[in-house]
């Protein structure tokens, strides 16, 4: 029992990982902005409340990205995401910071 239950884990692990690389892809070819927005929208969105430490983690991922790409709209986003992530560990002097800096980049 406790083997399967491990396997499972692991499996729903390296799943995240390739939701990950998809949504990168999906993002890099996406050209339409508001499509783009909803994108990344849905991915974040199913994590932010169940598992917010993963939620960071993706994010983080995004914004690597976004910042390697020079995409302004999904960096304010994945910062967006990171400030909220902060406010749910109870860390708002780090939210604030974020969100400002998620601000910034949106104007």
């Amino acid at each position: 029992m406790f083997l399967f239950g491990f396997l499972l884990s692991i499996q729903a692990a390296f799943s995240q990982n390739s939701d990950v690389d998809a949504l990168f892809k999906k993002i890099a070819t996406e050209k339409d902005e508001n499509i783009r927005i909803d994108i990344i929208n849905d991915f974040l969105a199913n994590t932010s409340e169940v598992d917010p430490v993963l939620d960071l983690q993706n994010s983080e991922k995004i914004l690597l990205q976004s910042q390697k790409n020079k995409d302004k709209i999904t960096e304010a986003m994945a910062l967006s995401n990171i400030a909220y992530d902060y406010r749910a560990f109870g860390n708002t002097a780090k939210k604030f910071r974020i969100q400002f800096k998620s601000d910034c980049v949106s104007c």
